[in-house]
């Protein structure tokens, strides 16, 4: 039941928001921002493919990978802007 709901919540709740979160509260950086919001609705899309592909494994590491590099940069901006501002 554990690995069936992570993903739901994690794919289709946190990253969406978070990403949104992101994208506005980092707006002044245009580009991030509109990644964050194709991170935001490219996150669920990519996951309700893994369930209608029939590559489910490939689709579903595609949809992982994806949303770990939006992660990844978001840590990036963050450093950039240095502590205490943002």
């Amino acid at each position: 039941m554990v690995h069936a709901l992570t993903p739901v919540v994690m794919f289709f709740i946190a990253t969406p928001i978070a990403a949104l979160a992101s994208a506005r509260r980092l707006r002044h950086r245009r580009g991030f921002a509109a990644y964050s919001v194709l991170a935001a609705a490219g996150t669920p899309a990519l996951l309700l493919a893994t369930f209608i592909s029939s590559l489910l494994g490939l689709a579903e590491r595609i949809a992982i990978a994806f949303a770990l590099a939006w992660l990844t940069s978001l840590a990036v901006q963050l450093h950039r802007l240095g502590p205490g501002r943002h």
